[in-house]
């Protein structure tokens, strides 16, 4: 199902966004454009997310047009887990338990952990080493398939919370 929902206006000068109500387990796709796509399977091909709504309706859209913090974040909300697959997997190949993070600019990390916090992908290397880069430089579609030929599907989730039992940010100002 496709939703367009550019808001409406309230008398206080704001916009409120209506997200539809998804079934448990469908995923729900935003788009830059503030669009709002409720589908039951999706993938990565030749640049494009295809996908087909939870109403049966195929469609696809350029990978460049999916917001990814929102989608990521909005559906881990929703206790769903953002993975994006390419449209076939290598299955002959073992599974490592890395993942090769490609960025447009050519760099390739591997990675161990990694997730998506404040637009910015935050990641532990096979070397322990840990760093981060704009979610904009990651090359999407490089990223996904080449995993998927290693048999390793590319699911990125949001930053863990953090555990009420660790001490507070040292950038945080201290109580009064």
């Amino acid at each position: 199902m496709w939703w367009d929902w550019s808001g409406s206006y309230s008398s206080g000068g704001s916009y409120n966004l209506y997200v539809p109500a998804a079934a448990p387990g469908d995923t729900l796709l935003y788009l830059k454009d503030g669009s709002v796509l409720d589908v039951s399977d999706y993938w990565l091909e030749d640049g494009r997310i295809r996908y087909k709504t939870v109403d049966g309706v195929e469609g696809s859209f350029n990978v460049g047009q999916l917001d990814v913090p929102q989608t990521v974040n909005r559906n881990a909300d929703r206790g769903i887990v953002f993975t994006l697959r390419a449209a076939s997997v290598n299955n002959e190949t073992a599974a490592p338990s890395d993942t090769l993070l490609y960025l447009k600019d050519g760099s390739v990390f591997d990675v161990t952990d990694f997730y998506l916090a404040k637009g910015r992908v935050e990641y532990k290397t096979v070397a322990g080493e840990e760093s981060s880069f704009d979610i904009e430089t990651l090359d999407l579609q490089q990223t996904v398939t080449q995993n998927a030929d290693r048999g390793v599907a590319f699911t990125l989730e949001p930053a863990p919370e953090a555990s009420p039992d660790a001490p507070p940010d040292s950038a945080a100002p201290p109580p009064d």
